[in-house]
């Protein structure tokens, strides 16, 4: 297809060759001939010249990029109730799942993953490495935290005033600064009441997203000496008020199958907030119509000659 299309253009070359050579030998088109030719070379080069003044473009690549600044903290609830089994296999080991699944559908997010009982621990700052994440969540057991006097009982309002922390130093800039997902399966029997830090979310306009996982409404977790029993009191009243103050929503699990629905949710309100721009890479054509206009400047000035040189040649070629 190549060869052919190249023979084709030689042949194009020769006739105009000899068709240009008969018409300079006729008198009375050799002036318009000449005349025609330094006009359109001039032309030319004016319109070349203009081309590269307007510094067009062509596309060459697009891209396309998805940012996803949205923060987010998790607060785990690790107390030793998290052990309880009336949920299979245990409490913990079912909302560890559905944790790591929800950091997996929020890929390249930043996510914090803050673990509290009594007090709070930050175990994660903000990072966007989803399997780094998820590796520290798979390795993350009840016995990570040392269960100390400082570890008994559930801080449930410093693990919102950390989380709330954590998400005003990482800075993020917009109408929203983050979210927070609270995991508990009990009550807040330690430290600041949860309902004196909701002003303060509230009033930073972070929603807080309740996820409590509980089954077992008289559930006993072990006992202390004497024989009497230690429970897990479940207060879905405070749960509950704490909904109503913000403006997202509580959810009760009770199986593993139950977390799907609340955590695809969080996943869909929070991959919203991502943004899409387009980049598009450009290549100038301003070089290739200077060279054309200089080209055609040259051509315009060195016309004169060649065209007398060429009706020389075949002058003397007749004879």
């Amino acid at each position: 297809m190549r060869m052919s299309g190249l023979i084709i253009l030689c042949w194009c070359v020769l006739v105009a060759k000899w068709v240009y050579g008969r018409l300079v030998l006729m008198p009375w088109i050799v002036w318009t001939t000449q005349f025609a030719v330094r006009v359109g070379l001039a032309v030319s080069a004016c319109i070349f010249f203009v081309f590269a003044a307007l510094q067009l473009s062509i596309p060459t690549q697009r891209t396309i990029t998805i940012q996803k600044e949205f923060p987010l903290v998790v607060l785990f609830d690790v107390s030793l109730s998290m052990a309880a089994q009336d949920i299979k296999p245990n409490r913990f080991a079912v909302a560890k799942w559905a944790i790591s699944d929800l950091v997996a559908f929020l890929d390249w997010f930043p996510i914090s993953f803050i673990a509290y009982s009594r007090l709070p621990v930050v175990l994660t700052p903000f990072s966007r490495d989803t399997e780094g994440i998820i590796d520290i969540l798979d390795d993350f057991t009840l016995a990570t935290l040392i269960p100390t006097d400082e570890f008994k009982g559930t801080g449930i309002g410093d693990a919102l005033l950390l989380g709330l922390r954590e998400l005003l130093a990482y800075g993020h800039d917009g109408d929203v600064p983050g979210a927070i997902l609270l995991l508990t399966d009990g009550d807040s029997n330690a430290w600041v009441d949860p309902r004196e830090v909701l002003p303060l979310i509230k009033e930073k306009n972070i929603p807080l997203f309740t996820i409590a996982v509980w089954k077992d409404e008289n559930l006993v977790i072990g006992t202390v000496p004497w024989w009497q029993n230690v429970d897990a009191p479940f207060n879905i009243s405070l749960l509950n008020q704490m909904t109503s103050s913000i403006p997202w929503f509580f959810v009760h699990v009770q199986s593993a199958r139950d977390f799907d629905q609340p955590i695809r949710k969080i996943a869909r309100a929070i991959d919203m907030t991502s943004t899409k721009s387009v980049t598009i890479t450009s290549h100038s054509l301003t070089p290739y119509f200077l060279w054309l206009s200089a080209l055609c400047v040259i051509l315009f000035c060195f016309h004169s000659r060649w065209y007398e040189w060429y009706q020389v040649r075949l002058v003397v070629r007749d004879r």
